[in-house]
């Protein structure tokens, strides 16, 4: 299993939990999701991909942060991950429904 997240406390936090759980199977990535995804993976190398709560990034400026775009998904493709699970969870109307577009 892999794991990628840019944000370093999160990482932290989740080797303590996968330590606490006795988890040793993990592998996790503290770096960009596209470019772990572009460098350092083969094509055909997942069979899923589980993308929680990405951050919608509501400043205009931001927008090219955010993961769930047109050009991720195209490189997922490329990964011929079977499944695609996305747990999304926004008070932000305007990403909301921005994200519907790309999967619907």
């Amino acid at each position: 299993m892999r794991g990628i997240e840019a944000h370093r406390p999160g990482v932290g936090h989740l080797i303590i939990q996968l330590e606490q759980a006795g988890i040793t199977n993990v592998r996790i990535y503290c770096h960009d999701a596209i470019e772990i995804l572009t460098d350092n993976l083969a094509d055909n190398s997942l069979s899923a991909v589980h993308l929680f709560f990405p951050d919608p990034w509501p400043k205009k400026k931001h927008h090219k942060r955010r993961i769930v775009q047109a050009s991720f998904l195209n490189l997922l493709a490329k990964t011929k991950a079977r499944w695609l699970f996305s747990c999304r969870k926004t008070d932000w109307e305007p990403y909301a429904k921005s994200q519907g577009s790309f999967i619907d």
